[in-house]
């Protein structure tokens, strides 16, 4: 699935979506990992992982929580990158 093809928009705001889990889907999530966020130069990889752990430092509760359980896949397949 390509999906810039399905849905175009903007890279940034598919990162953006993807990291700050905007985007419910699992499917689409791997879409942009393998299909943007890989051909982004590793300390731009090195930076998305940290805006992760800022955002989710800047939760609390059960938000910060549902974050954390939410993320570790993401996180796990854009730290693969490295």
């Amino acid at each position: 699935m390509d999906i810039m093809e399905i849905y175009p928009k903007p890279e940034k705001e598919y990162i953006r979506e993807t990291i700050y889990l905007k985007n419910n889907s699992p499917l689409a999530r791997r879409a942009v990992i393998e299909q943007i966020i890989s051909k982004l130069e590793k300390n731009e990889v090195e930076e998305l992982l940290e805006e992760m752990d800022s955002y989710m430092n800047q939760l609390e509760g059960y938000e910060k929580t549902h974050y954390r359980i939410h993320s570790e896949e993401t996180r796990e397949k854009i730290r693969a990158l490295l």
